[in-house]
């Protein structure tokens, strides 16, 4: 095995890693991300009344807030998914351009990921002091669960694993063009 060959192989393993992370971070967030999601899907179905009671008369634009993170979480799993069947394709053709591929849709993955954690930010700034949604059937939490406070610092954290890992071995490699 050349030198060169060593560094390729480090943003291989280094890839693959970022990737199971973006993935498991992912699914690990959608748990609790769509119990929000829920929430103000619902929320939005409620008479004035009920949602003076809730409080929940900003469910339109909270449904928004949600919406656009449910759809994160799952882009970061499809595009973690497809760069980490890409990384296989490299891997197989010794090839790489598909390595770069693999490292673009890394970055955009982590990128998403990035969103979900300003978005569920802003999310939470959004809910304030509200900790549970008085539902005409049952009450909705609306506390930051464990998973996506996970999520959210995890994937800030990724982010800067992949930028600083893959371009550190590319450098070695002579991919970073």
């Amino acid at each position: 095995m050349t030198p060169d060959s060593k560094a390729v192989n480090g943003v291989m393993k280094r890839s693959l890693v970022l990737f199971a992370a973006l993935a498991f971070l992912a699914v690990l967030a959608t748990i609790d991300t769509s119990e929000q999601f829920r929430t103000w899907r619902a929320a939005r179905t409620w008479t004035t009344t009920q949602r003076a009671v809730a409080p929940a008369m900003d469910a339109e634009s909270m449904f928004v807030i949600a919406t656009i993170a449910i759809v994160c979480v799952t882009t970061v799993v499809a595009l973690s998914a497809i760069g980490a069947l890409i990384l296989g394709i490299s891997v197989a053709l010794e090839n790489s351009h598909w390595l770069k591929v693999s490292r673009g849709f890394g970055i955009s993955a982590a990128g998403v990921g990035l969103l979900y954690s300003f978005d569920m930010l802003v999310y939470r700034w959004r809910v304030g002091e509200r900790r549970v949604l008085k539902g005409p059937v049952f009450d909705y939490n609306l506390s930051m669960q464990p998973t996506i406070f996970i999520a959210l610092i995890g994937f800030i954290l990724v982010f800067g694993f992949w930028i600083f890992f893959t371009k550190h071995a590319a450098e070695e490699s002579g991919l970073a063009q």
